[in-house]
């Protein structure tokens, strides 16, 4: 934050977060996400994957409990951008 804003210190800045891609105009999608020259790709690999996938299911199910557990479980590896 320091940097940013003495290197923005007399310049007019507006930052606009985005909670998902679909949100985007097009030109804005393009230039942040699809644009070969601005975008990195890496390849993930799953190594367990009915573990990911019941994961998922925890994180997008309906089972209110399973989420509040997989967050109280994981909390302490999570860095907040408030």
């Amino acid at each position: 934050n320091k940097l940013l804003k003495s290197s923005l210190k007399n310049k007019k800045t507006h930052i606009t977060r985005f909670k998902g891609l679909g949100e985007m105009n097009p030109k804005t999608l393009w230039n942040t996400t699809l644009d070969p020259n601005n975008r990195n790709l890496l390849k993930i690999q799953i190594d367990n994957e009915k573990k990911a996938l019941n994961t998922f299911k925890d994180i997008l199910g309906k089972d209110a409990s399973a989420r509040y557990s997989l967050i109280q479980e994981n909390a302490h590896r999570l860095e907040l951008d408030v």
